[in-house]
Parts: C-alpha cells; sequence; structure tokens
C-alpha cells in the first residue's frame, strides 16, 4: 500500500490537484495527469525540461509539448470539432504505483444509452527519455450503443495563466490559458501520428510522434485522421464486442541546446522504436526504475502515512531531474507545472540537491553543470552593478541572466541564492569527492561567487564589515542590514573557497594555478577574504541568540494592526525559516546550546507561509531531539502536496517541500551530516517508527544506514574503491567494502511538556486567575491574555491566539488556551491548541472546568502530555493566502 497513491472520489475539490499528484515523468519529459478525455476544461500540460518559450510581453515560460495523451470515446458519426468527450463521468478512480512509475486509472462515462468503463495505464520510459506509453481499455458496462475509440495526438496547447496574465489583458490570453504555439505540421497515417509545433516568439519547434493501433476486441484498421488540431485514429468498436483494448507509444522531443532539432530528434527516436509494444517498452522502463529503487528507496516501518510521503518525495524529484549535460535543471515545481514559468530557483540547490547528490549523482551533477555553464552570465550581473566575480540570478532558465530584468525591487536585494548555488556545490563535492569536476568547472565557480561576495560586502571606519540593503530568505523584511543567515553564509563560502584551493592542489596544483590565474584571485585578494571571514558583522541578542537582521528585535513582536497598516515586514513574523536554516545548512558552525536557544526563539516567530520552512524546522527539531516539534512539524511537512497543506498543489509539485521531506527524513531522524570535511552519521529514530532505513552514495560507493531501536547498522557495499571515511555517533571510523558494523544510539529525546498558555480576553478578570497565574509562573509555564487592540479578525477566528503564541514565543501545540465562550474555544481550536472551557461555555472543549478555581498547573500540564490537538495551525492562513477566505474555512477542520 505505502508504494501506492489513490484517489477515488469524483467530486474532488481540485481536479487541477489530482492532475499534480498524478503525473508521469522521465527527468527529461513530465506529462499532468489530467483524463486523456479532457481537454481545455482541465490543467494539461507536457513539459520538457529546458524548453522555453517567451510569452505575451517578453516574459520566459515553460513550453507545452503536444499532448499524446488524447484518447476518448464518441458516438459514430459525429465530429471531432464538436465532441463531447465519452460523455458524462459518472466514475473514478486513480492510482500512481510508484514502485513501477506507473500511473493507471479507471472512468465510467455514459455513452448513448448505457455505460462503458474506460481503463488507462501510462508512464514515461526510465531507458528512453523520449518515450511515453499508453494503455487504453475500452468495457461496456450495460446498454451501450456503438461507439468510436479515439486515439491522438493533440496540438491544440494552452499554458496555464499561472499568476502573470489575466483574461482580456494581454495578447494570446483567454480562458483556456496562454497560446504560445501554431502548428506547424500535422499529419495522421495508420503509421504514424505527428504534430509539430512551433514557438510562436523563440520559433523553436516542439514534436510529437506517436504509433496508435487496436490490440484486443477491435481489428486494428482503424481509421487515421485530422481535425480540430487533433492528429489520431479511430475506430468503431461493433455492439457484440464488450471490451476493446488500445495503445500508443509515443516520442516527445523538443529543439534544445546539446540535442538535435526536434523533428530530425523525434524522427530518428521513432524509427529506432520500430514495432516495440507498449508491453515491450513497459518491461524495459520497469528493469530501469527498479534499478533506481535499489538506491533511493527509503524504507520506514511503523508509520506508512510517512513510508508514502517520503517514497513520493523521492519519486517526484527523480520524475523530474534531467541528465542532458547541463542544458537545464529542476524548475520550482519540478516538470509538473509552469506557474513559476520554469524558472530554477535557489530551492533546487539547498532542498533538493542533497537528496539528488546522494541517490542520483550524475542527476546532480547535471545540476551542477546547469548552474557552471552559465558563469559567463553571472559574471556579467555582478560587473554591471560594480561587482567583481559572479553573481548568480534569482530567476534562471536558458540562460544566467536575470529574466525578466531585475532593476530593483526583490530581484537586486534577494543576492543570497549567489552563496546558496556556492553551498549546493560544496555539498555535492562533500558527499561525491568529484575531483574532476570540481577542477574543470567547480572551483572556478566557487572563486567567482567568493569574490563577489568579498566586494558586494561595505566596510567601516572601525574594520567592519556590513551587507546592507538585501533580502534574506525571510521575503517579508526587506531591504534590511546584516541579515545573520546570509553574514553567516558568506563567510562559509569564503573558507570554503580557501579551503577548496589547497585541497584541489594536493590533486592537480597545475590546474588550480590555471584556475586562479583565470579568476585573478592572488594572495592580496584571499587576505582580503580572510579580513571578511574575521570581521564580518553578525548581531546578538544575547551570548546564544543571534539578530535575524539588524534592528530586528526593535519590530513588535507580532501585530497584524500594524502589518495592515505599514505593510508586510512590519513586526518580527517571518514567512519561512531564516535564522534557523542556518542549522540545516551549516550546523557544525554552532554548538547545540546556541541552536537551541536560537530555535526557541525562532521557530515560534513562523508563519509557514512557505513551503520550504516547515521541513527546515523538522529537520532541526529532530537533531536536537525535541520531540513534539520533530513529529509535528514533519507530519505537516509530509503532507505539503499529498495532503495538499498549502492550498495550492494544483498549480505543480513543491519541488522544494518534497526534497526537504527526504531532508527531514535522511539529515534529521536519520543523522546523516554532510559537512566539507567529513560525512557524519547520528540517528535519531522517532519513537513512533519502528525502523528506518535508507542509503546515500558516498563518493560512488552505497553506503547503507539501517536504524531499530537500541542500535543501528553502518553497511558498505562491496566495491573497488576502497575503504569509506565516515564519522559515525562522534567517531572516526573507516568501513572496508561489504563490511557492516552496529552502533548503539548517541542521543536520547526530550520530553516536551506544556509551554505556555493563553487567555481569552473575557476570562482575564475570573476568580482564581491570580492564582492560576502564579501556580503557573512558578513551574515555568508563560502565560499571556489576547489583547485584541493588536489583530483585525474578531473571534472564531484564530488570529489573536496565534498571536499571542507569538508574543510568547511557543509553538502552539506546546501551549493551552482558555477561555469562558464557546467562539473563543473555536479560535483557539483552530489556532492548533488544546481547549480549556470555563464554566457552562459549551464548544466541546478538551477539558471543562465550572471556574478557574478548579485549574491547577498540575492539571493543564496533565492534559498537555497526554493529549494533542489534531488541527494544522498554519492550514487556515495558507488557504487564505491562495483563495478567498469564505471557502478557507470549509479546510480548517481538516486534521492532519
Amino acid at each position: 500500500m505505502s508504494w501506492t497513491i489513490r484517489n477515488t472520489d469524483l467530486r474532488h475539490r481540485a481536479p487541477d490537484f489530482l492532475s499534480t499528484i498524478f503525473c508521469v515523468g522521465n527527468g527529461r519529459i513530465c506529462t499532468r495527469g489530467t483524463p486523456s478525455e479532457a481537454r481545455f476544461e482541465a490543467y494539461r500540460g507536457v513539459f520538457v525540461s529546458g524548453l522555453y518559450a517567451r510569452a505575451p510581453l517578453g516574459m520566459m515560460y515553460y513550453c507545452g509539448a503536444p499532448d499524446w495523451l488524447t484518447a476518448f470515446t464518441i458516438a459514430p458519426g459525429d465530429d471531432i470539432e464538436w465532441r463531447v468527450s465519452s460523455g458524462k463521468c459518472t466514475g473514478s478512480e486513480w492510482e500512481l504505483d510508484m514502485r513501477e512509475g506507473v500511473v493507471r486509472r479507471t472512468a465510467i462515462f455514459s455513452v448513448g444509452r448505457g455505460t462503458v468503463r474506460v481503463s488507462e495505464e501510462r508512464f514515461a520510459s526510465f531507458v528512453h527519455d523520449s518515450v511515453m506509453g499508453q494503455r487504453y481499455t475500452v468495457e461496456r458496462v450495460e446498454g451501450a450503443d456503438q461507439f468510436d475509440v479515439v486515439m491522438g495526438v493533440d496540438g491544440q496547447i494552452r499554458q496555464h495563466r499561472a499568476k502573470y496574465y489575466q483574461v482580456g489583458r494581454f495578447p494570446a490570453v483567454n480562458e483556456t490559458g496562454i497560446t504560445m504555439t501554431d502548428i506547424e505540421r500535422i499529419d495522421a497515417t495508420a503509421d504514424k501520428l505527428s504534430v509539430v509545433l512551433r514557438i510562436k516568439t523563440t520559433r523553436r519547434q516542439c514534436a510529437t510522434m506517436a504509433r496508435a493501433r487496436a490490440v484486443e476486441g477491435v481489428a486494428d484498421d482503424g481509421v487515421p485522421f485530422v481535425a480540430d488540431g487533433i492528429a489520431g485514429m479511430r475506430w468503431t468498436v461493433p455492439v457484440d464486442t464488450n471490451k476493446a483494448v488500445f495503445e500508443k507509444i509515443a516520442v516527445v522531443t523538443g529543439d534544445l541546446p546539446g540535442f538535435e532539432e526536434a523533428v530530425t530528434d523525434g524522427e530518428k527516436r521513432f524509427a529506432e522504436l520500430g514495432g516495440q509494444s507498449h508491453d515491450d517498452a513497459k518491461r524495459a522502463h520497469l528493469d530501469a526504475i527498479a534499478e533506481f529503487w535499489e538506491t533511493g528507496d527509503i524504507i520506514i516501518e511503523g508509520d506508512e502515512r510517512t513510508q508514502r510521503a517520503v517514497r513520493f518525495a523521492v519519486w517526484s524529484t527523480r520524475a523530474s531531474a534531467p541528465l542532458d549535460g547541463g542544458a537545464s535543471s529542476m524548475a520550482a515545481k519540478n516538470l509538473t507545472g509552469d506557474w513559476y514559468r520554469g524558472a530554477v530557483f535557489w530551492d533546487m540547490d539547498v532542498f533538493q540537491l542533497p537528496m539528488l547528490s546522494a541517490i542520483a549523482p550524475d542527476r546532480a551533477r547535471n545540476h551542477e553543470l546547469y548552474r557552471c555553464l552559465r558563469l559567463d552570465d553571472f559574471r556579467r550581473l555582478a560587473a554591471q552593478d560594480g561587482y567583481r566575480g559572479a553573481r548568480v540570478a534569482g530567476n534562471t532558465f536558458e540562460r544566467g541572466i536575470e529574466d525578466p530584468p531585475a532593476f530593483h525591487g526583490l530581484g537586486r536585494m534577494e543576492i543570497h541564492v549567489t552563496f546558496d548555488v556556492a553551498w549546493g556545490m560544496s555539498h555535492y563535492y562533500a558527499i561525491t569527492g568529484d575531483d574532476e569536476f570540481m577542477l574543470q568547472h567547480g572551483l572556478e565557480f566557487m572563486l567567482e561567487t567568493a569574490n563577489f561576495w568579498s566586494s558586494r560586502v561595505s566596510r567601516d571606519d572601525d574594520g567592519s564589515y556590513h551587507l546592507r540593503d538585501i533580502c534574506g530568505p525571510d521575503e517579508l523584511h526587506k531591504p534590511v542590514d546584516d541579515c545573520a543567515y546570509m553574514n553567516h553564509m558568506i563567510r562559509d563560502l569564503l573558507r570554503r573557497a580557501m579551503a577548496l584551493i589547497e585541497k584541489l592542489r594536493m590533486v592537480d596544483a597545475v590546474r588550480v594555478d590555471e584556475v586562479l590565474a583565470l579568476t585573478k584571485i592572488d594572495d592580496a585578494q584571499l587576505a582580503q577574504w580572510q579580513d571578511v571571514v574575521d570581521n564580518l558583522h553578525v548581531a546578538m541578542l544575547d551570548d546564544k541568540v543571534i539578530e535575524q537582521f539588524a534592528d530586528h528585535s526593535k519590530l513588535p513582536v507580532a501585530s497584524p494592526v500594524a502589518v495592515k497598516k505599514n505593510g508586510m515586514g512590519s513586526d518580527q513574523i517571518g514567512k519561512q525559516a531564516d535564522t534557523v536554516l542556518l542549522f540545516q545548512t551549516i550546523p557544525w558552525a554552532f554548538s547545540k546550546d546556541e541552536i537551541m536557544a536560537n530555535y526557541r526563539h525562532y521557530a515560534p516567530l513562523c508563519n509557514q507561509t512557505s513551503s520550504l520552512s516547515l521541513c527546515t524546522h523538522a529537520l532541526v527539531a529532530a537533531r536536537l531531539g525535541l520531540f513534539r516539534d520533530a513529529r509535528k512539524y514533519f507530519e505537516l511537512a509530509a503532507g505539503v502536496d499529498l495532503d495538499d497543506s498549502m492550498g495550492n498543489s494544483d498549480h505543480g509539485i513543491h519541488g522544494a517541500g518534497e526534497g526537504g521531506i527526504w531532508m527531514a527524513v535522511v539529515h534529521g531522524f536519520g543523522g546523516l551530516d554532510v559537512s566539507p570535511d567529513r560525512i557524519a552519521i547520528e540517528p535519531h529514530l522517532p519513537p513512533w517508527w519502528k525502523r528506518l532505513r535508507y542509503t546515500v552514495i558516498v563518493r560512488g560507493v552505497p553506503v547503507t544506514v539501517d536504524v531499530r531501536k537500541g542500535n543501528f547498522a553502518v553497511s558498505v557495499a562491496d566495491s573497488a574503491r576502497g575503504a569509506v571515511p565516515l564519522h559515525v555517533n562522534g567517531e572516526d571510523i573507516r568501513l572496508n567494502p561489504g563490511e557492516s558494523r552496529e552502533f548503539k544510539h548517541s542521543v536520547e529525546w526530550r520530553e516536551q511538556g506544556l509551554d505556555g498558555v493563553v487567555f481569552d480576553a473575557d476570562v482575564a478578570g475570573l476568580s482564581g486567575m491570580d492564582d492560576l497565574l502564579d501556580a503557573l509562573k512558578e513551574a515555568g509555564i508563560r502565560c499571556v491574555a489576547v489583547d485584541a487592540g493588536l489583530v483585525r479578525k474578531p473571534k472564531p477566528h484564530p488570529q489573536g491566539f496565534l498571536v499571542a503564541t507569538h508574543h510568547l514565543l511557543v509553538l502552539p501545540w506546546n501551549c493551552i488556551g482558555i477561555a469562558a465562550d464557546a467562539e473563543a474555544l473555536e479560535g483557539i481550536r483552530r489556532a492548533g491548541m488544546l481547549t480549556v472551557g470555563v464554566g457552562d461555555c459549551g464548544g466541546d472543549p478538551d477539558l471543562s472546568v465550572a471556574s478557574l478555581d478548579e485549574l491547577s498547573a498540575e492539571m493543564l500540564q496533565k492534559l498537555s502530555s497526554g493529549k494533542d490537538s489534531p488541527v494544522n495551525p498554519y492550514l487556515e492562513r495558507n488557504l487564505e493566502i491562495v483563495q478567498s477566505e469564505a471557502k478557507a474555512k470549509d479546510y480548517f477542520k481538516r486534521e492532519m
């Protein structure tokens, strides 16, 4: 069961959400999971990695290829132009088999005076990355008249309007989407269906060529046709035939750098297939994907939901990770949607690359090539602003330039992408040991990005360096000075770059000197880098807690009223992990006490409105051994797409969120820590799991970590590469080829109890309040009453209660809310806290008391330790962002 994802709800609230989840892909081609019978009523998409078009007004966009999925039933004699495909759908079931990389679906359609059942299977080949396979079966259920079946390729492609284009305001945009291509050629013969599209702006081509045939129940004498932008085959299913089976093998290609032009490439690949059947192509595909899962799979026993979620994270990442010599890379929505136009963000380098580096290093290397091959463009970006070295563009497509150009605003402030990319490259090198890549490409890239930062910082008269007018990962606060995440990461990059020079000198000193000469890095420059490392300013709130950026602490803690008046970023609340992200990327730079202090300060100040954030908090909480926080954060992170916990998965997969799920499991619970100097392993098996088993490829050798209660085993595959150096439980070891060794757990989980109590304002004056406050204070439990002056939304909206938790610096699930009326109790529940009702207030609280005199600190602590709120405290806010508030209210009732 944990290998499959199913849906049987015909009335699912968001059909396009299903289209995202039930994609099939192989890294080069990904196809959204729309019904084959659908057309403009669905958010379709067949995306070729790296194939872009320019949309109206010049914005780059993923370009959809001809749709190879087209299949439907139709009444005999009906014209294709006027079809209502397959009649009315009265039943539907979808299944994604991740182990096989196959999507299966069934649907019941009314046809004429009867009904038929359609069963379909589709896959994207892991062997031939341009090949797609489809099997389409139609069975009579009852009383169906004679009908026709069509299998075809659709050239009428519409791109999703996303958030950039509105109907009636831009050319080539209507209710069905954006039109970016024209049909240049369309042909249909009994042996080949062919549709070639020409991109309106770039004039590039994309093509789909397919062979469709009947294999059971109908003679293979279909009629080829071209109509309404579809090249297809049409068969008549007689009344006395109860079952007919059809299949289609398709080749999808595009004009891409490093490849032959689309039509030539497509014709060649189609010819190579010859008469290959769907079953032949599928068997080869299954062998290839089984080989991938030998290393890529993660086994979790005792938690089927998490098992399924982490396999989906691996599947959805691998299905969109190209291998094309650096011509392309993975966009923010992978290849499953064009919401962000197919732009490659820093998300890939920090959240997805660690997974690929560990289980598919060839595809990780492809991404690093993608970055390095655009270095000249990155140099120009730095030079145009008067800086040395290279600045990585925030949005990259075919080239490394900002597209559209960023003359001001966020694009010129959110430049942390430059060291994020360098961090990812260093991480790739640390786990793969790919000296040749670093000598040929990586060293030059690392030196140029380091050089950029050494010129981007400014030096004050006192000798200190500062980074001004920038934006960190928390996009709500901009511009700011001296972002702690950025300044720490700049120092780390400069250290890594200098250490890399010395390390690679031992491999090939001549080539290193050549790179130094090319980049004009000399001893004086290296001395200035070290000066920046020693004197780059990082503000501290105390001896352990870092200030997120200069004067962050001077903002109001949490005030929706201030935000309404002055705009986002007017209080301390952040969108996503910022300072906390440091403890995912460079944890070795801090002590455990420093990490704990900063986590406890900043985690409650994050409103988790970014899909990049929950996974980071889960990972850090796991490393700290915080039982409840790790479980809560991870449960929320695991639902980022499968539960649609951000409310917008219909736009496409949250690529970074899925990569973050893998990181939370492997780097958090699994205890993997990849630093420039060592590969460390120190697992934290969650108490609710029975077993965790994962494999990472360390310098070309698979290393398997098998964690169970009480102990864990580390095994190295038999290999000619020699012993593998590891750092396990704080000790340096070397495991020889084929060797396995067992270890005792060295980390214990911390029990978490009650951290805070929030009182509704109406409770503050009740009898017994003062005594209860004294008892809670003595027990070390923080307390606050809701301040109605700080909030904008009245009860039962949870805003006031969440603001109170921010002020307490506690997380909602470690907090209890106390109220004397049903509306307030509902608001507390929606804020993800346990509820205590006072008096005859209704509202079905978790604990009821007649008066506050009955309550004690011990009773509240017992309630907190024995029960958890099942509500996601961040869900309602996320849904309000992407939907209307009225619609959002229907969803907060969904429990984790």
